[in-house]
């Protein structure tokens, strides 16, 4: 009978294990399809950017959760105000030649996990994020080039196991296609606009080469 007993007990906890991985898993893939939807409409980069940060604060509980874009030599984070510190964090600029998790992640196009950021020699200390104990660092790539990063840090250690990687780098895919989106929309707009300039120039000069055409019929 104890036996019996045991075994049933083993068996429940293992059911109740994998219920909670189940509901966890299905609570990310949540997280993740309303993060897609969230950001399928915004045009403006950095609003995405920092919207996402923000999301991702919220549904999984980190300490730390921000995206910057690469530009020439450099990681660019753009500034926004972190609600659950009631803080404002400024803009920060990282050399891509420079140290650090986020440099290595934006030159070599790869995810890095560190479950004890104080055992990696990559990593570097913010002085307005004194908490972190882990990181984990996923680029945001598009199809023919790496667009930025996605940077989350945590208070706890040992955060990233499979599933929040698959998550994040889920996340970071969703990212990289809204970004590119919004900035062949702003391409598209831009072409638009000096298409229109020249019109309107073309225009004007056209009436004013008519209008003389008229005065010098007019004084013959």
């Amino acid at each position: 009978l104890a036996q019996t007993l045991a075994g049933s007990a083993a068996v429940a906890l293992e059911n109740a294990k994998l219920y909670s991985t189940a509901r966890q898993h299905a609570e990310q893939m949540r997280v993740v399809n309303q993060i897609g939807r969230d950001i399928s409409g915004i045009l403006d980069v950095e609003a995405l950017l920092v919207q996402v940060g923000r999301r991702l604060e919220m549904a999984f509980g980190y300490y730390h959760a921000n995206l910057g874009l690469i530009g020439a030599a450099e990681v660019m984070f753009p500034a926004r105000f972190d609600e659950r510190r009631q803080i404002m964090l400024p803009e920060l600029r990282l050399a891509l030649s420079g140290p650090g998790l986020v440099a290595w992640v934006a030159r070599q196009s790869r995810a890095r996990y560190v479950g004890d950021v104080h055992a990696d020699p990559d990593y570097l200390p913010d002085p307005l994020l004194p908490a972190t104990v882990s990181e984990a660092v996923v680029p945001l790539v598009a199809p023919d080039r790496t667009l930025g990063v996605l940077d989350i840090q945590s208070d706890q250690p040992h955060q990233w196991g499979p599933e929040a990687a698959a998550t994040l780098e889920a996340i970071g895919g969703q990212v990289a296609v809204a970004i590119d989106n919004a900035r062949l929309f702003a391409e598209a707009r831009q072409r638009a606009a000096e298409v229109s300039a020249l019109l309107a120039t073309t225009l004007a000069v056209t009436s004013t080469m008519e209008l003389d055409a008229r005065l010098q019929a007019i004084a013959e």
